[in-house]
């Protein structure tokens, strides 16, 4: 079964705090298009931190660049362990989390980018690359989503070609259910940004329990476009 589904704006049968984040990055869509990456880490990063207000959290998140204008709540200019995370703590404390509603990571580049003098880095990419280990920089951060067990674990990214989305749900649906820190009903949504047709696509996984499904496979289709299938 094809877990994949378009960001269409039509989402049922789950959570609430889901429901909000896929509506926001829908409704984001006309403002993410044609934009440069770094830009859409900017505009999805001011949306998702004004959805927070709805559920009372308080946010960590930076490098918002002129978007931070477009920010109608307080939150903590810096990052934290997530490019963004929603929290909440105890009344009347200081440094103390009480728990993560929402750690985010958003990542577009295909390779892990490393340091010029990093020679031995420089060296275990190079072993990646040629045995076609793909998407490490995706790989590196959703890592870190793994070992917090949030309310809502969100990664987003980007797929280069029709085939990877088949070998990229194989990676995470692999990790999760790998990791002995994610506990039993950690609960993830994976959004990635095609660049073949300018669609959004997603999938919702429960450690344990595949969330969304579709009737056909893409994957096995020559065609471009998921859309088609």
């Amino acid at each position: 079964m094809n877990p994949w589904k378009v960001v269409d704006g039509s989402f049922e049968n789950i959570r609430i705090i889901e429901k909000r984040l896929l509506e926001t990055i829908h409704d984001a869509i006309p403002e993410l298009k044609d934009q440069t990456d770094g830009n859409r880490t900017k505009i999805l990063k001011y949306k998702l931190i004004n959805l927070a207000d709805e559920f009372n959290s308080k946010v960590y998140a930076n490098n918002l660049g002129n978007y931070r204008s477009k920010v109608k709540k307080q939150f903590i200019d810096t990052e934290f362990m997530f490019d963004l995370h929603w929290y909440d703590e105890p009344p009347n404390t200081d440094f103390q989390t009480l728990n993560i509603r929402l750690a985010m990571e958003c990542e577009w580049s295909r390779h892990r980018k490393i340091k010029k003098t990093d020679n031995k880095e420089k060296d275990r990419i190079k072993k990646q690359k040629e045995m076609e280990i793909d998407y490490t920089a995706v790989k590196y951060d959703f890592q870190k989503l793994t070992l917090v067990n949030p309310e809502i674990s969100l990664m987003i990214f980007k797929i280069l070609r029709l085939e990877h989305f088949e070998k990229m749900f194989h990676y995470f649906q692999e990790t999760i259910e790998n990791c002995k820190q994610t506990n039993a009903g950690s609960r993830y949504l994976i959004i990635a940004y095609y660049n073949q047709d300018k669609n959004w696509y997603f999938f919702l996984k429960e450690k344990g329990i595949m969330l969304t499904t579709s009737s056909s496979c893409f994957w096995d289709k020559p065609k471009n476009s998921l859309t088609q299938c």
